[in-house]
């Protein structure tokens, strides 16, 4: 593929995208807000571009310029992008990597009941906000989640029954399971069958919601979400992680939060019977 001319914008690239940066393809701009553009090739993966001071997922190409600084202000859904010479170009900007950080792979440690249980207590207390029957699927699909967790039975059923469940960019029934499924591979032994229906069935759903559970049943997520299983080990106070997670999006981080405390009820459960 032939290299495009434009301007060059260094970025902090995360290792879980460097081998898509080492190959050539075609794509289009997703989305664009003032904190990060959201990019699919033509492979489905999905690239973010993120601020300095955006939410920095897995999947992320993070440039030194804050949000304040409208750094995508020239970018555009549908707009055309591509992958070549080891930089992602969109628009005719180029991305280029200078250097790379990794998502943390593994939180650690041993659960704490009385974390759990002031976890348990705030998301009670707050609840998502969602209305009308997205609310009423996403408790039944929650509970379903729960029981198939605790039983190791009915997992593909819970999976499908959440995969793109709800509006946005990542639907609420997407980061409950993004939330499950994290939590079980930092804290437990992760759930395969639960990663291979949410593989099978990624189609289901958004692209961008798609590759980000990809990469949280291999234990990459954000850094809010780490915080609060940090948290559940001990490493750090539960309010203030808790805070940065409910702070992310509209209702994502309360939808993620409440597939952490399913799973860490189950880990939880499962330690008592052992």
């Amino acid at each position: 593929m032939r290299t495009v001319a434009g301007p060059q914008v260094p970025v902090a690239a995360s290792t879980a995208v460097g081998p898509l940066l080492r190959t050539s393809a075609t794509g289009s701009v997703l989305a664009v807000f003032p904190a990060a553009v959201y990019v699919r090739l033509a492979s489905g993966a999905v690239v973010a571009v993120v601020t300095s001071d955006g939410l920095r997922l897995p999947n992320a190409l993070v440039v030194a310029a804050a949000r304040t600084d409208a750094p995508f202000a020239r970018h555009a859904p549908g707009g055309r992008a591509a992958v070549t010479g080891g930089a992602l170009v969109l628009d005719g900007v180029r991305y280029r990597p200078v250097r790379t950080w990794t998502p943390r792979a593994s939180t650690g440690g041993t659960l704490q009941a009385h974390a759990v249980a002031a976890l348990d207590a705030r998301l009670t207390a707050a609840p998502p906000a969602h209305a009308g029957e997205v609310a009423a699927r996403l408790r039944a699909g929650a509970a379903a989640l729960g029981q198939a967790l605790r039983t190791g039975a009915g997992l593909a059923g819970a999976a499908d029954a959440l995969l793109g469940l709800g509006p946005g960019l990542t639907p609420a029934g997407d980061d409950v399971l993004a939330g499950a499924l994290v939590t079980c591979v930092h804290l437990g032994t992760g759930v395969p069958a639960l990663a291979v229906r949410v593989r099978q069935r990624a189609h289901a759903t958004t692209a961008l919601s798609a590759d980000l559970l990809q990469h949280c049943a291999e234990g990459r997520t954000s850094a809010p979400v780490l915080g609060v299983l940090d948290a559940l080990v001990g490493a750090r106070p539960l309010g203030p992680a808790l805070d940065a997670l409910l702070a992310v999006g509209s209702t994502s981080g309360s939808d993620t939060a409440t597939g952490v405390l399913l799973a860490a009820r189950t880990l939880l459960d499962r330690r008592e019977d052992a």
